[in-house]
């Protein structure tokens, strides 16, 4: 327990001070081991939280902790064009010249990437796949994370993962996939890693190294189907159908919105599921709105699928104001309402007028029957919403959204909490 508790501590005086939990690892053998126990729980837990959003303050202090003690190689910014180089080379403490056997870390998680382009201080350079091999490193690991790298291609992210059979939370961010083979991915095979749990896949993108057009998409969506079967938790910011074999175990995903998802998806064992709206396209444009918008009629069908296990349900992220459409035609359609009983969670927008208002508790609300808080978010409305803390608390006095779910204990607005006592 004192173990678990220091994880989260902060040096009040210096933030360049080693943490206290490194030192306590040097102890002796059962300290050590203990550590190492506890922070690999702590790191794992991180994984799971999904880049969530809604986090407290503390919370998300306890995060930063943990991602900042978290072991870091960078890689080596080669001369020329990004798209000249291949991925290939990092930088590493100098001590690991001499290494024997073990882990060199002192923990069971590693940070590849991103790339700098001077030397740091007392590092040298090697190989990636000498450093993993070589080392024999990537069998103590059982959580890893590769950010930032160009051109990778299919054969890197084997003899990568055949490295690493242990793992059990995965993030792979901002990677550059190269494809050769016209045949990929169906006669490209990836090792098995039969403890994976989370995988992390945001703004990667795939290229073809001729002039043949290729899906950017592919690469997350290879990898998801790849390991779909032992994952409990999964991030992906691609639009594609989720299948019930290939997922049996899935019970919190964060995607991007898209109708795909919504329209041809099976019902999936999900507690947890957070939909994001990305406005942002491959080349870091703005994308225009009619491309980012979530139709409810889309939506709410998926959301039925569900029914049976949802426990929470998120509407966040990059939303402009349109970014989330409420449309409320089917609900005037005399179709029976199905409820998600088991729902105590839903974070959506902050409604804007009142024809969203009314489809939150039409659409939404009506269905949720079990539900115990309501929390608004602003996205990108906050320069369209006043914030004032009475015109919010008339707001929730005329909606009365507590007469809508009686089981509704709190709802929270911007970081304020309101219960229903305040409004009697």
């Amino acid at each position: 327990m004192v173990f678990s508790n220091l994880v989260g501590y902060k040096d009040p005086v210096s933030s360049r001070s080693r943490h206290p939990i490194l030192a306590c690892r040097l102890v002796n053998q059962h300290w050590k081991s203990v550590v190492e126990s506890v922070m690999e729980r702590a790191i794992i837990s991180f994984f799971k939280k999904l880049d969530s959003e809604t986090d407290s303050l503390d919370e998300k202090s306890r995060i930063e902790i943990i991602e900042s003690i978290i072991p870091s190689l960078s890689l080596k910014m080669p001369n020329g064009h990004p798209f000249t180089f291949k991925f290939q080379n990092l930088w590493c403490p100098r001590f690991l010249q001499n290494f024997q056997e073990g882990n060199p870390f002192p923990f069971k998680s590693l940070q590849i990437g991103p790339y700098v382009e001077s030397r740091p201080k007392s590092y040298f350079s090697t190989s990636v796949f000498e450093f993993m091999v070589g080392w024999n490193l990537g069998h103590h690991l059982t959580s890893f994370t590769l950010c930032c790298c160009y051109c990778m291609t299919p054969y890197h992210f084997k003899l990568l993962f055949q490295e690493m059979p242990n793992l059990k939370a995965l993030k792979i961010c901002e990677v550059t996939l190269i494809i050769a083979n016209e045949n990929f991915p169906d006669k490209f095979q990836l090792p098995s890693l039969p403890q994976l749990k989370v995988l992390q896949l945001s703004n990667n993108e795939a290229h073809s190294d001729s002039d043949k057009y290729l899906d950017p998409t592919v690469m997350n969506i290879w990898i998801a189907n790849v390991y779909g079967k032992t994952l409990t938790h999964l991030q992906i910011n691609e639009d594609f159908s989720f299948a019930r074999d290939k997922f049996p175990n899935l019970t919190n995903l964060k995607i991007v919105a898209g109708n795909k998802t919504f329209k041809n998806s099976e019902c999936l064992p999900l507690e947890r599921l957070s939909i994001t709206v990305d406005t942002y396209d491959y080349d870091g444009d703005w994308l225009d709105e009619v491309e980012v918008e979530v139709e409810i009629p889309d939506l709410t069908p998926f959301l039925e699928r569900l029914a049976p296990t949802l426990v929470r349900l998120e509407l966040t992220g990059n939303c402009t104001s349109d970014g989330i459409q409420y449309e409320a035609s089917d609900i005037d359609s005399g179709k029976p309402v199905i409820v998600l009983p088991l729902l105590k969670f839903f974070l959506c927008p902050f409604p804007l007028n009142d024809r969203e208002k009314v489809a939150i508790k039409r659409c939404f609300l009506r269905r949720f029957p079990a539900l115990e808080k309501l929390e608004f978010t602003t996205g990108f409305r906050s320069a369209d919403v006043e914030t004032g803390r009475g015109k919010i608390t008339d707001f929730l006095a005329r909606e009365n959204f507590w007469a809508v779910c009686e089981k509704l204990k709190s709802i929270q607005v911007f970081g304020c909490t309101y219960v229903k006592t305040q409004f009697v």
